[in-house]
């Protein structure tokens, strides 16, 4: 009598490895979607491989041996391929382990998407020794990259995909690794590779421990699996060990307090002010230019302004707000030197709406990349003891939306400094970089 064919065929290469091909088989067993054929394809295997599979007396398991060894798993995978009967190919290496849930997250993301390959996150776990933990399967723009690799471990594809792209190919033909030319195949012909953006496997690499194939060590994997069995907090575990590990290796990225240049309470006192605890200071307009990146601009600002740089400072956001009090006499205008966020073929321009204590004051389109100086004229009507010149801000965007970098912060002008101009200025004081505050006069009157 013919079997129903299972949904998933899962294919795992093998080569003297029992020790560890063990652990592998039982993290396919207890996998929540049952529905599935497990080939374990000997690449030559000369010790008790075939008798580890038959121990687990489970009729999903298949053993088949090849007659020489290839050295690599592509042979062992096609061989696999050929006799799978599932709708679904999944990999499972040897030495590797999957979490229960990896083939049903797999399963419903391609289904329910009609993808030809799905990946999920993948933990790549070094030696103990070193303390290294890493994820595999998150890039910088949430979709597949060509040179992002992609263990086979992580990964299903539909049994249409190969016979449409071909099997795996032999490494002496080709330069990539076998496993992520096959992924990379996959994509130059246009097929549709999604992400599940879930941690469901867990990889020991070989290569990262020498000698493993003299000395079979399969501590680590036991390991994992009495864990997995027997800790019900596992995954939040596992994952605190990976943040651990990279933040230690990404230093640069561990907040820091500074307190230079601050006097005491202003760091408690703008937390106050940002949560609308408390009223800002409104600071009179100095005589001057305000650098930006400097301590003096901090009073100044208000919402939607990123850090301080390298003598400037980025808006942040759809709105940006400067704050000043009324000072004798009151200013007439803001100058500004500015450079706006531009990207050639994706932000061709940023418009800038410019409101005074509510009111639209003018309106900008600034097209060009160049730093520019750019004025304000501040209608003395609309003037207040405490006033809010508000910088509407439309196009602003991320450089990760525009796939520039994986800066998330909103950015549409640059500001290197300010400065406000009085009566005065206008007849006798040029303003920063040769820009003549008398050519606005007429504006200001």
């Amino acid at each position: 009598m013919t079997r129903p064919s299972p949904r998933v065929s899962i294919i795992t290469a093998t080569y003297n490895r029992s020790n560890v091909l063990r652990y592998a088989i039982e993290s396919a067993l207890w996998q929540t979607f049952p529905d599935f054929e497990m080939l374990v394809i000997g690449d030559g295997c000369t010790d008790d491989s075939a008798e580890v599979v038959a121990s687990f007396g489970d009729s999903r398991l298949q053993w088949q041996n090849l007659s020489q060894n290839s050295g690599n798993q592509s042979l062992p995978n096609n061989a696999g391929l050929e006799i799978a009967r599932g709708k679904f190919i999944a990999y499972l290496g040897h030495d590797d382990i999957w979490l229960p849930h990896h083939l049903e997250i797999l399963l419903q993301k391609l289904e329910t998407t009609g993808a030809d390959l799905a990946y999920s996150w993948l933990e790549m776990i070094e030696p103990p020794e070193t303390g290294f933990r890493t994820i595999s399967g998150i890039t910088s723009f949430g979709d597949f990259e060509p040179d992002a690799p992609i263990p086979p471990t992580s990964l299903m594809h539909t049994a249409a995909l190969w016979r449409e792209i071909g099997p795996w190919k032999d490494y002496r033909t080709i330069t990539l690794p076998t496993d992520q030319e096959f992924v990379t195949r996959a994509f130059d012909r246009g097929k549709r590779i999604v992400s599940v953006k879930q941690l469901s496997a867990l990889k020991f690499s070989s290569a990262s421990r020498p000698n493993c194939y003299v000395e079979k060590p399969c501590h680590e994997q036991a390991e994992y699996v009495r864990r997995i069995k027997s800790e019900c907090d596992f995954l939040a575990t596992e994952l605190t060990a990976v943040i651990e590990s990279i933040m230690l290796r990404h230093s640069e990225e561990i907040p820091r307090v500074s307190v230079s240049g601050m006097r005491p309470g202003e760091i408690v006192t703008q937390s106050r002010v940002l949560r609308g605890l408390e009223k800002p200071a409104f600071p009179a307009p100095p005589v001057g230019p305000i650098d930006l990146s400097s301590s003096k601009a901090g009073p100044f600002l208000a919402q939607g302004w990123s850090a301080p740089e390298a003598g400037f400072r980025w808006t942040d956001g759809k709105t940006a707000t400067l704050l000043f009090g009324l000072s004798k006499p009151p200013p007439r205008a803001l100058q500004l030197e500015l450079a706006p966020f531009i990207v050639s073929g994706k932000l061709p321009e940023q418009t800038i709406q410019l409101r005074l204590n509510d009111e639209e004051i003018g309106r900008w389109s600034l097209t060009e990349k160049d730093v520019v100086n750019q004025t304000i004229a501040l209608p003395q009507s609309l003037l207040r003891e405490e006033n809010r010149l508000d910088f509407g801000l439309p196009n602003a965007s991320s450089p990760r939306e525009l796939r520039l970098s994986l800066d998330i912060r909103r950015l549409a002008l640059k500001v290197h400094w300010l400065q406000f101009v009085f009566a005065d200025d206008l007849a006798t004081e040029p303003a920063p970089n040769g820009a003549s505050n008398t050519d606005f006069s007429e504006t200001l009157r």
